[in-house]
């Protein structure tokens, strides 16, 4: 046992420059409301490789890393809260309902490999619970305010999410959170997990897709896209954001970075960190400085995605295989209520310089074209409201160099 841990997760966080963005995140996390953090300390790792031939005894000098608390029962205790209740660890999840994959274990085809590329099991193995919650999340007859309600806890939904709009967390809109219930409660929580993406290191690596701003990035989360179609709604999400800036600005993430300084700065001028290192060190002032920018900018662009058409997922085509390709889409939302307008192009590149089809600024989510010559082809949607402001679909190519190319879903005609 280590600090009454027995599970350690050591993190170098190779991509992160400042290599304190994860801590950051948690130490902030303590004291705010409604939330629950996990312990971290930074830690200086020696390993010895007791494999190879030849053993000397020495221990080679990893340098630097981060310690994150595992969330299991320990940490449940730990925290004052229920050791034999609910826990799952997202996977891939966007609160749909699943039903080939989240089953009861009375279900004579459950099967828990299937079950866990959705939610690994960290807590109790009934279902039954959970079950109910994604039925009542999916069932479009029940207000989602009476789902809330019953099933979550108001405070702790927004706050988790106006802390990942603060620190600028975007990729927490179906992995990187964990789901947990007392036994004898009705209420779910969400648990925050793994922030090293945070703090604008990811948006200035250009690894953000192009929606993955503000509310919008969490509008392929079949809860949150309910919840949030109302002015009321959004209106308690912007309070919750303003509220939680007396926890996270730039003031207080510079009384932390103080304190990590002189831990964290000695490691990255010396070996074996310099040589991992994912930018130059001229540039670690200008990190920090980025990540105490990150709250007042995320803000901005939080305020200004309102104002977007929210994004939307592109269908298959339909290939007659005849003549005819049908396209698709489905309906974006505005939260104004402002017209949308659709514009769709098919091209031979995932550039678009060869385009072959164009439909523009129509109202409907479909068109026909006639059926190209054999080969690769690339197409996308754009939507722009009446007052010009544009979104683009969820959809994305990554191509066989690992280019990705968002908004765009590639197909071939045989």
């Amino acid at each position: 046992m280590w600090n009454d841990q027995r599970t350690l997760n050591l993190n170098k966080h190779s991509w992160d420059l400042s290599r304190l963005r994860n801590k950051l995140a948690f130490d902030l996390m303590e004291s705010i409301p409604d939330l629950t953090s996990l312990r971290t300390q930074f830690v200086h790792l020696y390993v010895k490789d007791m494999t190879a031939k030849g053993i000397t005894g020495a221990y080679e000098d990893y340098g630097l890393y981060t310690h994150v608390e595992q969330p299991n029962k320990k940490f449940l205790k730990s925290h004052l809260l229920d050791p034999n209740g609910y826990l799952y660890k997202v996977t891939f999840f966007e609160f749909e309902r699943y039903p080939d994959r989240i089953k009861s274990t009375t279900d004579p085809t459950y099967d828990e490999t299937l079950f866990e590329s959705i939610l690994e099991i960290k807590g109790r193995k009934e279902h039954e619970k959970l079950i109910a919650m994604l039925e009542d999340v999916n069932d479009r007859k029940k207000p989602i305010e009476e789902v809330i309600e019953e099933h979550f806890d108001m405070e702790n939904f927004l706050t988790w999410t106006a802390v990942n709009i603060l620190m600028d967390n975007m990729d927490t809109d179906a992995n990187n959170f964990y789901l947990y219930s007392p036994l004898n409660s009705p209420k779910w929580y969400i648990l925050p997990w793994d922030y090293d993406g945070a703090w604008g290191v990811e948006r200035s690596r250009r690894e953000i897709r192009t929606y993955q701003t503000g509310l919008s990035n969490y509008w392929g989360s079949i809860l949150h896209n309910r919840f949030f179609r109302t002015e009321e709604n959004v209106q308690l999400l912007t309070e919750k954001i303003e509220e939680m800036r007396a926890y996270i600005n730039e003031q207080t993430i510079e009384e932390q970075l103080q304190q990590y300084s002189p831990v964290v700065k000695p490691f990255i001028y010396r070996e074996p960190d310099i040589k991992y290192l994912p930018e130059k060190l001229e540039m670690y002032d200008s990190d920090l400085q980025l990540i105490m920018d990150t709250p007042e900018a995320a803000i901005a662009r939080y305020l200004e995605d309102l104002q977007k058409p929210k994004p939307f997922f592109m269908d298959e085509i339909d290939d007659d295989g005849e003549t005819t390709l049908t396209f698709s889409w489905q309906i974006s939302f505005d939260l104004q209520g402002d017209d949308l307008f659709y514009t769709a192009q098919v091209a031979k590149d995932p550039l678009f310089t060869e385009v072959i089809h164009t439909v523009s600024d129509v109202r409907t989510n479909s068109f026909k074209m006639d059926r190209p010559a054999e080969g690769i082809y690339y197409w996308k949607v754009t939507v722009r409201d009446s007052e010009g402001n544009e979104q683009t679909s969820f959809d994305m190519y990554e191509d066989e160099e690992g280019e990705y190319y968002f908004g765009i879903m590639e197909f071939e005609v045989d």
